[in-house]
């Protein structure tokens, strides 16, 4: 029988870009969401969705609480 795979979650490079980064720079999700000027709420809420369900504002404000060059961003959208 061929093997499937609906069960794998599909990758969204965007979040991994945004989540790794906050790794490196050994931030919590309430300093991330302070440096963005997020509620620690809307910024838990932002994360439980994929980033394409993201506003742009939001993806912004988040790349530059994290200093993500804005060609960084859209190279990860191209995914």
């Amino acid at each position: 029988m061929p093997k499937t795979h609906f069960d794998r979650v599909p990758r969204d490079p965007l979040k991994e870009l945004i989540t790794g980064r906050q790794a490196t720079m050994n931030l919590t999700g309430i300093a991330l969401a302070a440096r963005a000027k997020m509620s620690r709420e809307h910024f838990r809420g932002v994360m439980r969705k994929p980033s394409n369900a993201w506003t742009i504002g939001d993806a912004i404000a988040l790349a530059t609480a994290l200093d993500i060059p804005i060609a960084e961003m859209r190279e990860a959208i191209r995914k």
